[in-house]
């Protein structure tokens, strides 16, 4: 089974994007949002409690709870206990839709953004009353400003946060660099993790979004044909048989040299990442690399 794809068998409708297909969904209603991504980062932690997810087709995270204000490439990046991490490439996520529940389909209302071609990007779905009315000041706002011509900073791959921004920029970029592993290695690394409660950050990527979660794993197992994580309210899965490869590089984190795992797919997009992200202490940063030195080799 391939993480869920909303639109999934939607083959055979022509040029409908992935928003044409949801807003003209039998059934369903919703409307888009007059937003900027600016206007729509300073609302999303109004939403309250959520099951936000995002998914690539061969990745996908969601996380229950509350979303943090998203970050933005080119800036820091705040690690927020308990809540929905979002890092966003302003030029890809460029659409908003707000929808009602669907009783037909069990959906809660929700909130989904869309690339500048109109592919999903990501979703969230409300969980609480609160988040409702929230949504409905969405409907109500404009946009944060006056759209101006603004260049995006360029990732530096030497940099932790750099790779990252990269790859929000461009899922192929830096596909060649670095150490590579066989995926079926990097299910053994996060099983051992498990065992050993050393936290870590899991990314998943989708068309200028990063949703991260950072914690412990819980539980790491084989289900049908997904690896799925547990740490907390987050759930994590990948498809190792779409993976080509995994990718071990060692860009400057806080506390120097730090590993990142990039998992490839065939088309050499990395879908996901695991890493250190953020200050952690002595020990588990030692921990951390010396089990992915044991992952090399």
């Amino acid at each position: 089974m391939h993480p869920p794809d909303p639109f999934r068998g939607a083959a055979g409708t022509g040029s409908r994007t992935d928003l044409d297909l949801l807003l003209n969904r039998p059934g369903s209603h919703g409307a888009r949002l007059d937003l900027d991504v600016d206007a729509l980062a300073a609302h999303l932690p109004l939403l309250d409690e959520c099951v936000a997810m995002t998914a690539n087709g061969t990745a996908l995270i969601s996380d229950l709870g509350t979303y943090a204000p998203p970050s933005f490439t080119g800036d820091p990046l705040p690690l927020v206990p308990d809540a929905v991490l979002l890092r966003l490439h302003r030029p890809s996520v460029r659409a908003f839709v707000a929808m009602d529940a669907d009783e037909g389909r069990h959906e809660p209302p929700g909130l989904w953004m869309f690339d500048h071609l109109h592919r999903v990007v990501h979703r969230g779905y409300l969980v609480s009353h609160s988040g409702t009315l929230a949504m409905d000041l969405l409907r109500m706002a404009r946009p944060a400003a006056a759209e101006e011509s603004r260049a995006e900073p360029a990732g530096d791959s030497s940099d932790q946060l750099g790779t990252l921004d990269e790859l929000l920029a461009d899922a192929t970029s830096g596909a060649d660099a670095g150490v590579a592993v066989e995926p079926a290695q990097v299910v053994d690394l996060l099983c051992h993790l498990c065992d050993t409660g050393v936290p870590l950050s899991i990314g998943v990527l989708n068309r200028g979004c990063l949703q991260l979660h950072t914690g412990a794993l819980d539980l790491v197992e084989h289900r049908g044909n997904m690896i799925t994580m547990v740490s907390g309210g987050c759930n994590a899965a990948f498809h190792p048989t779409d993976l080509a490869e995994a990718r071990i590089t060692r860009p400057h984190g806080v506390r120097g040299p730090t590993s990142v795992v990039r998992l490839h797919a065939a088309d050499g997009r990395c879908v996901a990442v695991l890493a250190q992200l953020g200050l952690t202490t002595p020990d588990l940063a030692t921990t951390w690399e010396q089990t992915i030195s044991g992952l090399v080799g």
